[in-house]
């Protein structure tokens, strides 16, 4: 039989780096110092390369402060992370490529074997030796154990002191099941009367009492010996610590649930009357108390900018533990944090694990941050274009990794205040000028601005982007955006709320907040109709108010420039194709599906399409082809894309002229809908 043996690469910005057990990758690494010691955003000793056998792996170790992504996904501090064919590992700009090379082979057994080695060791422990059995099991790392037909132990192997702390004598002629834990007892006897009965072992897990008194997890099988150094029947049990995979899938499940009580968070916020209403009180004490709860910090509290006053006022404070908000009775005068202030417009989140310390809260230190014993503190910016409204604060007393889990939950509350907070603007607008038409149109190009900051900015180069967003005469529910998921695949996404106001608002930024932030557990965002189907449980119409809405999305990879994409009750999307720009063709990117919320349990499906060398992309809501001729007859979805395939007629572009030619088709300036156009062309 052949193997294969194998060696681990790692490339970075061109150049390839070979591993060995043991090596370290950071500024003060043992591979490619020449380039990892000058780059931005890297620890001391960032990646730990280790092999097992045949198996590579990488851990970040906890003291590592600066976060990853693992083909991905965040990659967990203090954890092994297998490398089996071909990884991606980001940290902050920088992505390190690794790949398991295959070098030659030799004899040896094969992968199917060697997923079952722990299995055949138990089953080829009858033909040993007994010397040669004893020789052989002292020097595995796995515990080797073997039980007489009434549960004693005749002999154990040297692996009990090192993993649980019983040297082989202190096990001499004990009863087996004295240190399994009791729950896992009845587990552990029945299958040792079975395998008796049977003779044939069966492969369980339990946990069992290390020496100094907390539990291990062991993975165990078995083998019966029909006379084993002439004692008659006998059991051999050889197990395994698995105590760090147990753990590893206590905190997935740990994340996983906090995930979705985050989303549930959201998710009640963006239907909630006292949003839509604009009740500031009550929208600041609902936000402050979910922080505490879902971010298990001391205290949570919203300030806002007074510029009259000169101060940044604590508008909500909530203090885990106490049952009363404190309003009013904290400020900071603004002449005193100035360096503070400019942190706070330059970035979306401002992470301080060791406050005290950090430039950004040094202003703050004696004034605040000692007097209320603060050690660690995760701000959000509250803005409005690049206005700065005030902060978000999540303070702790103890120390606190803020996880990107929690940056993303507290930002998406940032943006819910945000709207509330321009809800109570418009309420108190609305009532001082008697529901005047002017003010009306005020408040929705107020409201389109804001949308208009949430949108992405126009890409260049190979891909190219533009788009147009128009609000209709009423605040409506249109947005997009497209974002990289990694360096070889981007993420194109439309959505439109069906109906108007304040709720529709809220929902589509809460949408796009989840296509933004990737915000779906266990949702790979490379595959649209996964992402789909999980939306369409996130926002179920019975949970919104009786709002759904349509959306496409799509996922184009740069390599082999082949464009996934799905849709749920939208419009398809255009693209024309070819070799050139005059070459080529239209295709309509069109998908089953009903709308987001409508229905539980929809399924929707992935299609997919290879671009030419030219690409030309138009992704649009309902509004941008939806109108009416002064007849009164409708405009048809065909004479539309017969629009988008004429050469562009306004000097500002073709989606300037495309919006033109709506305007001339129906007489009117003001469309009847939110139209939203998004252009890429992909070189």
């Amino acid at each position: 039989m052949d193997t294969s043996i194998n060696r681990l690469e790692v490339r970075v910005h061109g150049k390839a780096f070979e591993c060995q057990d043991g090596d370290v990758i950071g500024r003060n690494g043992t591979v490619g110092q020449e380039l990892f010691s000058n780059l931005e955003g890297l620890a001391e000793r960032h990646v730990l390369i280790g092999r097992n056998g045949l198996l590579w792996f990488l851990l970040i170790p906890r003291n590592v402060k600066e976060p990853a992504l693992l083909d991905g996904e965040p990659a967990e501090h203090g954890v092994r992370h297998p490398l089996e064919h071909s990884h991606h590992l980001r940290i902050g700009s920088t992505t390190l490529h690794f790949s398991v090379v295959v070098e030659t082979q030799s004899s040896s057994r094969t992968n199917d074997e060697e997923d079952e080695c722990f299995g055949s060791m138990a089953g080829a422990v009858a033909a040993l030796d007994s010397n040669f059995f004893e020789m052989l099991a002292n020097n595995v790392h796995d515990l080797v154990a073997v039980i007489d037909a009434k549960g004693r132990r005749l002999w154990n192997n040297a692996a009990y002191a090192t993993v649980l702390g019983y040297t082989p004598a202190d096990m001499q002629g004990t009863d087996s099941t004295v240190e399994i834990h009791p729950d896992d007892q009845p587990l552990v006897k029945k299958t040792f009367v079975d395998s008796m009965i049977t003779e044939k072992g069966s492969r369980i897990e339990y946990r069992m009492r290390h020496r100094e008194g907390r539990w291990v997890f062991l993975e165990s099988d078995g083998v019966v010996l029909s006379n084993w150094q002439g004692v008659g029947k006998c059991l051999v049990i050889i197990a395994r610590d698995v105590t760090a995979r147990k753990r590893a899938e206590y905190e997935i499940r740990k994340r996983n649930q906090r995930q979705r009580a985050q989303s549930a968070v959201l998710a009640k916020f963006a239907s909630a009357t006292e949003f839509h209403l604009g009740d500031l009180p009550v929208c600041l004490a609902m936000l402050t108390e979910a922080i505490v709860d879902m971010l298990q910090c001391e205290r949570a509290a919203v300030w806002l900018m007074n510029a009259e006053a000169g101060r940044l006022m604590c508008a909500d404070l909530f203090i885990n533990g106490k049952p009363e908000h404190s309003t009013g009775e904290d400020s900071l005068a603004l002449a005193d944090i100035p360096h503070y202030l400019q942190s706070l417009q330059s970035v979306r989140t401002l992470i301080a694990a060791q406050a005290i310390d950090h430039p950004a809260l040094r202003e703050l230190s004696d004034t605040y941050l000692s007097a209320h014993e603060i050690v660690t503190k995760l701000d959000v910016p509250i803005r409005r274009g690049t206005d700065l409204l005030g902060v978000l604060s999540c303070e702790g007393t103890h120390q606190h990794e803020w996880t990107i889990d929690e940056q993303s939950f507290v930002t998406a509350l940032a943006d819910l205040f945000l709207l509330a907070y321009e809800t109570q603007e418009r309420m108190r607008t609305y009532q001082a000028l008697q529901e005047s038409q002017q003010q009306l149109a005020a408040e929705t190009a107020e409201a389109a601005r804001y949308v208009l900051s949430l949108l992405p900015g126009k890409l260049t180069g190979d891909i190219s982007t533009d788009w147009l967003f128009i609000p209709s005469e009423q605040l409506g529910g249109d947005a997009f955006g497209y974002h990289w998921l990694d360096d070889d695949h981007l993420a194109i996404y439309l959505l439109d709320v069906v109906g108007h106001g304040v709720g529709a608002a809220l929902l589509s930024v809460t949408a796009l907040n989840v296509f933004r932030n990737q915000g779906l557990p266990n949702i790979d965002f490379h595959d649209p109709a996964a992402v789909l189907v999980a939306l369409n449980a996130s926002f179920e119409m019975d949970e919104q108010n009786e709002m759904y809405f349509t959306a496409w999305y799509g996922v184009f990879h740069r390599p082999s420039r082949t464009l996934r994409f799905s849709a749920a009750g939208h419009p398809p999307a255009i693209l024309f194709t070819g070799d050139a720009p005059a070459a080529a063709t239209m295709v309509e990117l069109k998908a089953p599906g009903l709308m987001i919320g409508a229905v539980a349990g929809a399924g929707y499906v992935t299609q997919s399409t290879t671009l030419g060398a030219y690409g030309k992309l138009y992704v649009f809501s309902d509004g941008a082809y939806e109108v009416s001729r002064r007849d009164g007859s409708a405009m048809s979805f065909e004479e539309f894309t017969t629009i988008l395939a004429q050469p562009p007629a306004s000097d500002d572009g073709d989606l300037a002229g495309i919006v033109e030619r709506m305007r001339e088709i129906q007489g009117a300036k003001m469309l009847p809908d939110d139209c939203s156009l998004m252009k890429l062309v992909f070189n």
